[in-house]
C-alpha cells in the first residue's frame, strides 16, 4: 500500500518511509497511469526544474523500484518505455470492498497491478479544502516547524520539513510555507548532508515567490540561501543583497551576505557588513564566529579570540560553531584546542559530517592513518576527497590522478576550497603541476588562508621542494592587504570593541 499523505509504502507488513522526491515521482506515475511519463515532465512536476538528467532520473527510479521490490529486468510496476519515459503497468481503479468494515478501512484507496503484479493500494493525499484554509491551521504549523528550525539540529530540522511539506499541501501557494520550506531544505542541505535534489527544490520554491512578489525580502533570501548551498557565491551575494534593499532589518541576510564575501577573501567588506549587524537583536546564529574567523584571517588574533568567546558562550555545542572553531585552531597549529573543541561535540554530531573530517585530519596529522580513514568515511561527502587524497597517499589508489580530477571536476564551481581539496588529492596522487594550478585558481577565488595550506598533511611535498611558496607569497600579499584595510579603518574597530565591552 502507498500513504500519498504521508509518503509511505506497505509491503510485506513492513512499513517503508519513502524519500519526499520519491513519493513525489511515484505520484506522477500514478496520476498518469498506464501512460509514460517523459523525462522532461518528471523534471517539472516532481523535482519542479525545467531540466534534471537523465541520469539523475535513472537513479531516483531505481531507488523507487528497489521500494516497491520491482525487478527491472521483469517489472511488476514501473516498466521503462523506450525513448518516452517511464509507466504504471496498470491503470489506478477501486480498491475491492469485501464488507463495510472494509469498506471503511479502505476509504480513498486506489488499486495498482494486474494478476501478474499483484496489488499496490494508493491512499490519495488529502484533498484542498472546499473553502478558504483556515488561517490558524497554517499559521500553527508554521509556528511549530520555525521553533524546531530554531533549535538548529538535525532531528528539528527534519520535523520541521515534515511540518511545513503538511502545510503545503494544506495552502500550497502560501508564500510564507514556501519560503519557510526552501530555507529548511537549505539548512538540511548545508549543515545535516542533504542532497542535491533538495537543495535544486528549495531554489525552485524560493524562486517561485519571488515570481509573484518581485520584492519579497524573505523570499531573495531563501533564495540567497539554496544558491550558498550550490556553491554559486557571486549570485548568491547578489540574492543575499536584494533581500537586504527590499528588508532593511533583515540583518541575517547582511551576515550571510558577509559570510560568502569573507569565502570570496574581500576581510574588510566582510567585517564592515558584519559589523552593521552587532547592534541588532536577531542575527545569524554564526555571526560571531564569522567575525572570529574574519579577524584571524586578517591577523588579529586579540580580537579573533575574544569573539570566538562569544561564539562559544552562545552555542556551547553547535557543531557548526565547533567546527569553525576547531579550523581556527589547525590554521594556529594548536592541535590540542582542535581536539578539546571536538570532545565538546554531541557524539552523534561529532560521527558525521564536518566534525568527522576534521577529526580524520588530525588522527593523520598524528600519524594515525587508520584513524583518519575511519574518520573521513564516517563523514560522508564532506570527507569523500579527503578519503581519496589519503588512498594515493597510501598507494591503495591506482587510477591516473589526472582522470580523477577531471571526473570530480564541477566546471565554474567558485568556491575556493573545492579547489584546495582537488590540490590536495592531484598532490597525493603526485601530480603536482596540477596541484599549484588548482592552488592559484583557489587563490584567484578567494583563499586567503595560508596556514591551512603549510599545516595540509596532503601538501606537505609542494612544500618540502618549495613548490608552494609562490601561493603562499600571492596569499600573504592578499590577506596583507586586507589586513591592512581593516587596521586603519578606525570607525570598524571602534564597533567591533564596543559590541565585546557589551558582551
Amino acid at each position: 500500500m502507498f500513504d500519498r499523505a504521508h509518503a509511505r509504502l506497505e509491503r510485506a507488513g513492513e512499513r517503508i518511509a519513502l524519500p519526499d522526491l520519491s513519493a513525489r515521482v511515484l505520484g506522477v506515475l500514478i496520476d498518469r497511469a498506464p501512460e509514460p511519463v517523459s523525462a522532461a515532465e518528471l523534471a517539472r512536476a516532481a523535482w519542479h526544474l525545467e531540466h534534471v538528467s537523465e541520469d539523475t532520473i535513472a537513479q531516483r527510479i531505481a531507488l523507487l523500484r528497489k521500494a516497491l521490490g520491482d525487478d527491472p529486468r521483469d517489472p511488476a510496476f514501473i516498466r521503462t518505455v523506450r525513448g518516452r519515459g517511464y509507466a504504471l503497468m496498470a491503470t489506478p481503479r477501486p480498491a475491492r470492498r469485501a464488507s463495510p468494515a472494509l469498506a471503511a478501512s479502505l476509504a480513498g484507496l486506489v488499486l495498482l497491478g494486474g494478476a501478474s503484479a499483484g496489488a499496490l493500494l494508493v491512499r490519495p493525499a488529502p484533498e484542498p479544502a472546499s473553502g478558504p484554509v483556515a488561517p490558524s491551521e497554517v499559521d500553527t504549523l508554521l509556528a511549530h516547524a520555525r521553533a524546531q528550525l530554531g533549535l538548529h539540529q538535525r532531528e528539528e530540522t527534519d520535523r520541521a520539513i515534515a511540518l511545513l511539506r503538511d502545510a503545503l499541501i494544506r495552502a500550497p501557494s502560501d508564500a510564507r510555507v514556501q519560503t519557510a520550506l526552501s530555507f529548511a531544505l537549505s539548512t538540511r542541505v548545508t549543515k545535516f548532508g542533504g542532497g542535491p535534489d533538495e537543495v535544486a527544490e528549495a531554489e525552485a520554491l524560493a524562486r517561485a515567490v519571488i515570481e509573484r512578489h518581485a520584492h519579497d525580502g524573505a523570499a531573495w533570501h531563501a533564495l540567497g540561501y539554496a544558491l550558498d548551498a550550490q556553491g554559486r557565491i557571486g549570485e548568491a551575494i547578489a540574492a543575499y543583497r536584494q533581500a537586504r534593499a527590499d528588508a532593511p532589518d533583515d540583518y541575517a541576510a547582511a551576515s550571510s551576505a558577509a559570510y560568502l564575501l569573507k569565502i570570496r577573501g574581500r576581510l574588510h567588506e566582510a567585517l564592515a557588513l558584519e559589523a552593521e549587524t552587532l547592534g541588532a537583536t536577531t542575527v545569524s546564529l554564526y555571526r560571531d564566529l564569522q567575525i572570529a574567523d574574519a579577524l584571524d584571517l586578517a591577523g588579529d588574533t586579540g580580537r579573533s579570540d575574544r569573539f570566538a568567546e562569544r561564539a562559544l558562550l552562545i552555542n556551547p555545542d553547535h557543531p557548526v560553531v565547533l567546527a569553525g572553531l576547531a579550523t581556527i585552531a589547525l590554521r594556529r597549529g594548536d592541535r590540542a584546542e582542535a581536539e578539546r573543541l571536538l570532545d565538546r561535540a554531541q557524539p552523534r554530531e561529532r560521527a558525521t559530517g564536518e566534525l568527522a573530517r576534521i577529526e580524520g585530519r588530525l588522527r593523520l596529522l598524528r600519524g594515525d592513518e587508520a584513524g583518519a580513514r575511519e574518520g573521513f568515511e564516517r563523514a560522508g561527502e564532506d570527507g569523500m576527497l579527503d578519503a581519496l587524497a589519503l588512498a594515493y597517499r597510501l598507494g591503495e589508489e591506482v587510477r591516473p590522478v589526472e582522470a580523477v580530477i577531471v571526473e570530480l571536476a564541477v566546471p565554474g564551481t567558485t568556491w575556493p576550497e573545492y579547489h584546495v581539496r582537488l590540490a590536495e588529492v592531484a598532490a597525493a596522487g603526485g601530480a603536482a603541476d596540477l596541484a599549484l594550478s588548482r592552488l592559484h585558481t583557489a587563490v584567484d577565488l578567494g583563499w586567503r588562508d595560508a596556514a591551512s595550506l603549510t599545516g595540509s598533511p596532503f601538501l606537505a611535498s609542494l612544500q618540502e621542494t618549495g613548490a608552494l611558496e609562490p601561493v603562499l607569497s600571492r596569499i600573504r600579499r592578499e590577506a596583507g592587504a586586507q589586513a591592512g584595510l581593516v587596521e586603519r579603518d578606525e570607525a570598524l574597530l571602534s564597533r567591533l570593541d564596543a559590541a565585546l565591552e557589551r558582551a
